[in-house]
């Protein structure tokens, strides 16, 4: 049996869609930070991955690598482990990803 679907429902299935993926670019604004500190720091992702291994976050440097890039979602109960290995107040990390632009996704 085909269901009927009006254009009102199509236009709200489409504004859905764009929500979402403007949700997702939001779910990790700290990765692009990371990866710049860590630079800064003259640190690889193997580096800074063993100082979250040290705080007890058992963290690759794959997921890392995610992190970094956007890919992977970063939960808010992690982000006081991250700014701790990278040497940074959890707060000032996020006022330091608040002002940049979100990047592109890879």
């Amino acid at each position: 049996m085909l269901q009927y679907r009006s254009k009102t429902s199509h236009v709200f299935l489409y504004r859905q869609v764009l929500i979402l993926e403007h949700m997702a670019d939001l779910q990790n604004i700290v990765g692009p930070v990371i990866r710049e500190l860590r630079d800064k720091k003259g640190m690889s992702q193997a580096q800074l991955v063993a100082k979250l291994n040290l705080l007890g976050w058992d963290l690759s440097r794959g997921t890392l690598a995610k992190i970094e890039a956007q890919i992977r979602c970063v939960a808010d109960y992690e982000i006081p482990a991250l700014a701790a290995s990278i040497g940074i107040e959890p707060s000032e990390l996020l006022r330091l990803a608040a002002r940049k632009p979100p990047g592109p996704k890879h």
